[in-house]
């Protein structure tokens, strides 16, 4: 019997990603350079705007900045995370930030921080995914135990056509 191929990567080939659990079915993951911070937040806390799209859930006082946040299962076309649970529960939030503008993202959970090899992220297919998520998609990894991790691009979130003509997010207004 012969012996399987070992794969060897280069240190550049590696990053580290925030994983999450992104809807009831696959793990999100955003590169750790994108990400301010990481931390708990309840939807008592975030101050309700009209007239912004629905996936926006209203703006927060971060570090003395008002910082749009955003229900990422929502935006991304999967069931609303707002919608399951009791407003006064606790969520966890990522603040990413990239091109001079940050956004608040609300996530179900963080599962963990971990290296990821970049040769092994495979494109994204369409059919595989939800619809809206393709927008937003850098492509996605299969893990030994068969998990999908799904990278997120957080530039493709930060300048999403979702917010239409609004400059939700940009830090420089």
């Amino acid at each position: 019997m012969s012996e399987p191929e070992s794969t060897t990567y280069i240190e550049e080939d590696k990053e580290r990603f925030v994983l999450f659990e992104l809807g009831t079915k696959h793990i999100g993951a955003i590169p750790v350079n994108y990400i301010a911070e990481v931390f708990q937040i309840s939807l008592v806390a975030i101050l309700p705007v009209p007239e912004v799209p629905v996936s926006v859930l209203g703006l927060y006082n971060w570090r003395g900045e008002m910082l749009w946040w955003v229900d990422l299962e929502h935006l991304v076309g999967l069931e609303p995370i707002t919608q399951e649970r009791d407003s006064g529960n606790i969520h966890m939030a990522i603040v990413i930030q990239a091109r001079e503008k940050s956004l608040g993202l609300l996530v179900r959970e963080l599962v963990d921080i971990e290296w990821l090899f970049l040769r092994e992220m495979k494109s994204s297919a369409t059919g595989l995914f939800p619809g809206e998520l393709y927008s937003f998609l850098e492509g996605y990894f299969i893990k030994d135990d068969q998990k999908t991790i799904l990278s997120l691009d957080p530039v493709a979130i930060l300048e999403s056509t979702a917010w239409g003509d609004r400059a939700l997010i940009d830090r420089r207004s």
